[in-house]
């Protein structure tokens, strides 16, 4: 009677699926299955990555960046940063006509310069920046003087017998707007915690001796720490006039 004689099956890119005769059919089958999903699921993560980064690129066409040494693509002009509505609306419209916006990097520092938009879109928002300078104007005005009514209506509240120089330089100073100081901050929660953090900050430098401690050479906070009784002493002294 002829023998029987096994081969090796041979699996994808010559992964052995040999037998071994000691090993039951389930045991067998477990090991092949193993070997496979070894296989395959490499495959299928580096497949679905490629697919996703795809999607994400086909999905994001402003993800496109220029250097500050290369010229616009054809049919675009650069719109340096500076002017926020000008910016804001090229980018908006360039987005709302299926165009990619180009953000502009210094070279060597990669610091954003600005953007680059499509030439018609740049002029049609020059004309409805020059058309709407005046109410825009008129509206960050009314805009800037309800802030400041509302700012010294909180300090007021907060430090009924705050001296009034004392108010008005913490109004021209924590709250001025571009400032970036305390008072025009969008990170700090209420208008009692930003009265309270800018009246600190006052306090600290006008009524202390901090300055010359950081003129001395003293850290930062440990010149913090030293002043701080005084800058609880005359924060009472403005909230209760004693």
């Amino acid at each position: 009677m002829a023998s029987t004689k096994q081969t090796p099956m041979s699996g994808a890119r010559g992964l052995s699926l040999s037998q071994d005769p000691k090993e039951g059919p389930r045991t067998r089958g477990m090991r092949t299955h193993s070997k496979l999903s070894d296989f395959l699921f490499p495959l299928l993560v580096s497949t679905h990555r490629r697919r996703k980064q795809f999607s994400s690129e086909a999905a994001n066409p402003s993800l496109q960046v220029l250097l500050h040494t290369q010229t616009p693509p054809p049919g675009y002009t650069f719109v340096p940063k500076g002017n926020v509505y000008i910016t804001r609306n090229s980018r908006l419209q360039t987005h709302q006509s299926n165009k990619p916006v180009y953000t502009v990097e210094h070279s060597k520092t990669k610091r954003t310069l600005g953007i680059c938009v499509p030439l018609d879109i740049h002029a049609r928002v020059l004309d409805l920046a020059a058309d709407t300078s005046e109410a825009r104007g008129l509206a960050v005005a009314q805009k800037d003087a309800r802030h400041a009514r509302h700012a010294k209506a909180a300090l007021e509240r907060e430090f009924p017998y705050i001296p009034a120089q004392d108010m008005r330089a913490i109004l021209n100073h924590a709250f001025l707007k571009g400032s970036g100081r305390v008072g025009r901050s969008g990170t700090v929660g209420s208008d009692e915690r930003k009265v309270e953090l800018a009246a600190e900050a006052h306090i600290r430098h006008l009524h202390t001796g901090y300055e010359g401690l950081l003129d001395s050479g003293m850290d930062r906070e440990d010149a913090r720490k030293l002043v701080w009784d005084r800058v609880k002493e005359v924060k009472r002294m403005w909230k209760e006039g004693v």
